[in-house]
């Protein structure tokens, strides 16, 4: 088949509607959000031959949607410690397609759409003095492309600080992936190794634990 030149006009039409609100202390606050997205020619990025030839190209496709639910909030225990949680609820679904190449796809998940997404927290410290922080986050598996069906494994993850704030300096100890969690950033398919090139998974790591410090000074 022949690389498209053209494509189309992809339209996008998206929908919500939700509630925020506090209680009466306003020491628990939330919000509830529930949406629609309806995508038209999907526009879609497919790749064509292999090693030396290896090329990138963009074509539409057919139609798409995705719908879910997402809510978030967060509760004072005591006047310096609070906790805060979120939940993001996703289904989504493109449908079979032919490119012009004669390359096929769809009838699955939209890319970059995961099932699910939450973050679960707490912070403890007034506005001067010590502070600390916890985050636990985790995220369910997801296709990365919508021209072959590998897939970033679900993972979970827990980032944490500790710090001071004295006046208008904030000084902050941090890390992230704190366990030192393995999961997957991107991952790849296609054929890169001599003689046959096999169609092979290919996995871009996220990043390992990380530590550091900050200084802040607001002026």
């Amino acid at each position: 088949g022949v690389d498209p030149l053209t494509y189309e006009t992809e339209t996008l039409w998206n929908w919500e509607a939700g509630l925020r609100g506090h209680t009466a202390d306003q020491r628990a606050t939330g919000e509830l959000t529930a949406f629609y997205l309806q995508r038209r020619n999907t526009q879609v990025r497919d790749s064509a031959r292999f090693g030396g030839n290896y090329r990138f190209f963009t074509d539409h496709g057919a139609g798409a949607h995705v719908y879910g639910l997402e809510a978030a909030g967060s509760y004072t225990l005591l006047p310096d410690w609070t906790v805060r949680a979120s939940l993001a609820l996703m289904q989504s679904e493109l449908d079979r397609f032919q490119l012009a190449n004669g390359n096929t796809g769809g009838g699955r998940d939209l890319a970059n759409t995961p099932h699910y997404g939450y973050t679960l927290g707490t912070r403890y410290g007034a506005a001067q003095g010590v502070f600390a922080t916890v985050d636990f986050v985790g995220r369910a598996q997801q296709f990365d492309s919508n021209n072959q069906n590998e897939a970033r494994r679900a993972f979970q993850v827990v980032n944490a600080s500790v710090g001071y704030t004295w006046k208008a300096w904030t000084i902050t100890l941090w890390a992230k992936n704190l366990f030192n969690e393995t999961y997957d950033k991107r991952v790849y398919f296609f054929g890169n190794a001599d003689p046959d090139f096999i169609e092979t998974r290919y996995e871009n790591r996220a990043d390992p634990r990380q530590v550091g410090g900050t200084a802040t000074l607001k002026f």
